[in-house]
Protein backbone atom coordinates (compact mmCIF):
# COMPACT_ATOMS: atom_id res chain seq x y z
CA UNK A 1 0.00 0.00 0.00
CA UNK A 2 1.21 3.35 -0.95
CA UNK A 3 -0.32 6.02 1.29
CA UNK A 4 -0.39 9.81 0.90
CA UNK A 5 -1.29 12.59 2.88
CA UNK A 6 -2.93 15.15 0.43
CA UNK A 7 -3.11 19.16 1.59
CA UNK A 8 -5.84 21.07 -0.85
CA UNK A 9 -4.76 24.40 -1.28
CA UNK A 10 -3.83 25.49 2.64
CA UNK A 11 -2.99 29.21 0.89
CA UNK A 12 -3.13 32.33 2.74
CA UNK A 13 -5.36 33.61 0.16
CA UNK A 14 -7.92 30.90 1.89
CA UNK A 15 -7.30 30.24 4.96
CA UNK A 16 -6.42 33.75 6.61
CA UNK A 17 -9.32 36.00 7.31
CA UNK A 18 -7.85 38.89 5.06
CA UNK A 19 -7.23 37.09 2.45
CA UNK A 20 -8.63 37.20 -1.17
CA UNK A 21 -10.82 34.30 -1.56
CA UNK A 22 -11.43 33.61 2.57
CA UNK A 23 -13.16 30.04 3.09
CA UNK A 24 -15.42 30.96 6.33
CA UNK A 25 -14.14 28.90 9.58
CA UNK A 26 -11.08 28.24 7.63
CA UNK A 27 -8.99 29.98 11.04
CA UNK A 28 -10.75 26.94 13.14
CA UNK A 29 -8.82 24.04 11.41
CA UNK A 30 -5.75 25.51 11.24
CA UNK A 31 -4.37 23.58 14.46
CA UNK A 32 -5.35 20.15 12.96
CA UNK A 33 -3.76 20.75 9.85
CA UNK A 34 -0.49 21.70 11.63
CA UNK A 35 -1.43 18.14 14.21
CA UNK A 36 -1.68 16.44 9.98
CA UNK A 37 1.56 17.87 8.97
CA UNK A 38 3.34 16.82 11.89
CA UNK A 39 2.33 13.44 11.54
CA UNK A 40 2.51 12.41 8.12
CA UNK A 41 6.33 14.23 8.29
CA UNK A 42 6.95 11.99 11.44
CA UNK A 43 5.86 8.79 9.98
CA UNK A 44 7.73 9.13 6.51
CA UNK A 45 4.52 10.01 4.57
CA UNK A 46 4.46 12.10 1.53
CA UNK A 47 2.38 15.11 1.16
CA UNK A 48 1.05 15.75 -1.77
CA UNK A 49 0.18 19.75 -1.39
CA UNK A 50 -1.99 21.92 -4.19
CA UNK A 51 -1.83 25.31 -4.41
CA UNK A 52 -4.04 27.56 -6.66
CA UNK A 53 -1.27 29.53 -8.54
CA UNK A 54 -2.97 31.89 -11.05
CA UNK A 55 -2.37 34.54 -13.91
CA UNK A 56 -4.19 37.86 -13.93
CA UNK A 57 -5.80 36.37 -16.82
CA UNK A 58 -7.49 33.00 -15.42
CA UNK A 59 -10.94 32.46 -16.87
CA UNK A 60 -12.21 31.81 -13.32
CA UNK A 61 -11.54 34.87 -12.22
CA UNK A 62 -14.93 37.59 -12.53
CA UNK A 63 -13.29 40.12 -14.48
CA UNK A 64 -12.64 37.18 -17.22
CA UNK A 65 -16.26 35.65 -17.16
CA UNK A 66 -15.27 33.11 -14.08
CA UNK A 67 -16.98 32.83 -10.59
CA UNK A 68 -14.40 33.86 -8.74
CA UNK A 69 -12.91 37.09 -7.62
CA UNK A 70 -8.68 37.48 -8.33
CA UNK A 71 -7.20 34.91 -5.52
CA UNK A 72 -3.69 33.20 -5.47
CA UNK A 73 -2.01 35.15 -7.80
CA UNK A 74 1.35 34.81 -8.99
CA UNK A 75 4.10 36.14 -6.60
CA UNK A 76 1.54 37.47 -4.34
CA UNK A 77 1.72 36.77 -0.60
CA UNK A 78 -1.65 35.02 -1.11
CA UNK A 79 -0.60 32.12 -3.24
CA UNK A 80 1.41 30.99 0.04
CA UNK A 81 1.01 28.35 2.51
CA UNK A 82 0.10 29.13 5.52
CA UNK A 83 2.51 28.43 8.61
CA UNK A 84 1.26 25.69 9.84
CA UNK A 85 0.95 23.94 6.63
CA UNK A 86 4.56 25.70 5.02
CA UNK A 87 6.58 22.89 6.20
CA UNK A 88 9.95 22.07 3.66
CA UNK A 89 11.20 18.43 3.44
CA UNK A 90 11.51 15.94 1.02
CA UNK A 91 8.19 14.40 1.70
CA UNK A 92 6.34 17.24 0.37
CA UNK A 93 5.58 17.30 -3.51
CA UNK A 94 3.83 21.00 -4.84
CA UNK A 95 1.51 20.77 -7.77
CA UNK A 96 -0.12 24.49 -8.93
CA UNK A 97 -3.12 24.46 -10.47
CA UNK A 98 -4.90 26.77 -12.52
CA UNK A 99 -8.07 25.36 -12.00
CA UNK A 100 -9.85 24.94 -8.29
CA UNK A 101 -9.78 21.23 -9.82
CA UNK A 102 -6.05 19.56 -9.33
CA UNK A 103 -7.10 16.85 -12.38
CA UNK A 104 -8.23 19.34 -14.59
CA UNK A 105 -5.96 18.35 -17.88
CA UNK A 106 -6.82 21.52 -20.07
CA UNK A 107 -4.14 23.31 -19.36
CA UNK A 108 -1.79 20.21 -20.20
CA UNK A 109 -1.19 19.73 -16.24
CA UNK A 110 -1.51 15.86 -15.41
CA UNK A 111 1.09 15.78 -12.37
CA UNK A 112 -0.50 15.16 -9.71
CA UNK A 113 -2.46 12.24 -12.16
CA UNK A 114 1.47 11.13 -13.21
CA UNK A 115 2.49 11.21 -9.89
CA UNK A 116 -0.17 9.17 -8.45
CA UNK A 117 -0.11 5.95 -11.19
CA UNK A 118 4.18 6.52 -11.05
CA UNK A 119 4.37 5.95 -6.86
CA UNK A 120 0.94 3.02 -7.16
CA UNK A 121 -0.87 5.48 -4.77
CA UNK A 122 -3.78 3.07 -3.48
CA UNK A 123 -4.95 5.19 -0.57
CA UNK A 124 -4.99 9.09 0.30
CA UNK A 125 -5.45 11.18 3.37
CA UNK A 126 -7.39 14.38 2.11
CA UNK A 127 -8.00 17.83 4.52
CA UNK A 128 -8.01 21.42 3.44
CA UNK A 129 -10.08 23.72 1.36
CA UNK A 130 -12.67 24.40 0.29
CA UNK A 131 -14.79 21.09 0.59
CA UNK A 132 -17.62 22.16 -2.04
CA UNK A 133 -15.11 23.06 -4.64
CA UNK A 134 -11.17 22.07 -4.77
CA UNK A 135 -11.38 19.36 -1.74
CA UNK A 136 -14.75 17.70 -3.42
CA UNK A 137 -12.69 17.66 -7.22
CA UNK A 138 -9.55 16.42 -5.39
CA UNK A 139 -11.59 13.32 -3.95
CA UNK A 140 -13.75 12.58 -6.59
CA UNK A 141 -10.16 12.44 -8.80
CA UNK A 142 -8.61 9.87 -6.11
CA UNK A 143 -11.46 7.86 -6.45
CA UNK A 144 -11.58 7.94 -10.90
CA UNK A 145 -8.08 6.99 -9.97
CA UNK A 146 -9.15 3.88 -7.05
CA UNK A 147 -7.64 5.65 -4.36
CA UNK A 148 -8.94 4.93 -0.98
CA UNK A 149 -9.31 8.55 0.50
CA UNK A 150 -10.07 9.32 3.88
CA UNK A 151 -11.07 12.74 4.50
CA UNK A 152 -10.41 14.71 7.96
CA UNK A 153 -13.74 15.93 8.85
CA UNK A 154 -12.16 18.80 11.37
CA UNK A 155 -9.90 19.93 9.17
CA UNK A 156 -12.20 20.86 5.97
CA UNK A 157 -13.83 23.71 5.29
CA UNK A 158 -16.36 24.89 2.58
CA UNK A 159 -18.00 28.00 1.19
CA UNK A 160 -21.59 27.62 1.52
CA UNK A 161 -23.00 25.21 4.00
CA UNK A 162 -25.79 23.58 1.13
CA UNK A 163 -22.85 23.14 -1.23
CA UNK A 164 -20.54 21.55 1.88
CA UNK A 165 -23.54 19.22 2.26
CA UNK A 166 -23.97 18.39 -1.04
CA UNK A 167 -19.89 17.95 -2.04
CA UNK A 168 -20.15 15.42 1.06
CA UNK A 169 -22.85 13.37 0.06
CA UNK A 170 -21.47 13.18 -3.09
CA UNK A 171 -17.70 12.17 -1.67
CA UNK A 172 -19.15 9.47 0.09
CA UNK A 173 -21.60 7.90 -2.66
CA UNK A 174 -18.16 7.61 -4.25
CA UNK A 175 -16.81 5.61 -1.91
CA UNK A 176 -14.71 8.78 -0.03
CA UNK A 177 -14.55 7.75 3.86
CA UNK A 178 -15.24 11.23 5.88
CA UNK A 179 -14.25 10.16 9.63
CA UNK A 180 -12.83 12.08 13.09
CA UNK A 181 -8.75 12.74 12.90
CA UNK A 182 -7.98 10.34 15.42
CA UNK A 183 -9.84 7.71 13.80
CA UNK A 184 -8.06 7.61 10.40
CA UNK A 185 -4.66 8.15 12.93
CA UNK A 186 -5.87 4.76 14.75
CA UNK A 187 -6.65 3.19 11.20
CA UNK A 188 -3.23 4.30 9.89
CA UNK A 189 -1.81 2.70 12.96
CA UNK A 190 -3.36 -0.23 13.12
CA UNK A 191 -2.09 -0.71 8.50
CA UNK A 192 1.42 0.02 9.82
CA UNK A 193 1.40 -3.00 12.83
Amino acid sequence: MKLVFVDIDTQRDFMDEDGALYVPGAEDIKNNLRILTDYAIEHDIDILKTHDYHSDECAEFIDNGGPFPPHCVKNSSGVDSISETDEYSSDIYLFEKNSYDVFDEKDGNNKFSEFLCDNLVTKAVVYGVATDYCVKAAVLGLRRHGVDVLVVAEAIKGVAKDTTDEALTEMREKGAKIRPMRDIFAELRKESE
